[in-house]
């Protein structure tokens, strides 16, 4: 399975942060809980 993210726009460390850990659990069968203020595009 082919996880790209290209079509993710930014360049913010925090941003560059969040799709570096996104790589690393996207093939596994791991569960991921995402968390955030309401509205902000989770």
């Amino acid at each position: 399975m082919n996880h790209d993210m290209s079509d993710i726009i930014g360049k913010s460390r925090a941003l560059r942060a969040v799709l570096e850990m996104a790589m690393k659990v996207a093939p596994t069968q791991s569960t991921v809980l995402i968390t955030g203020e309401s509205g902000s595009g989770k």
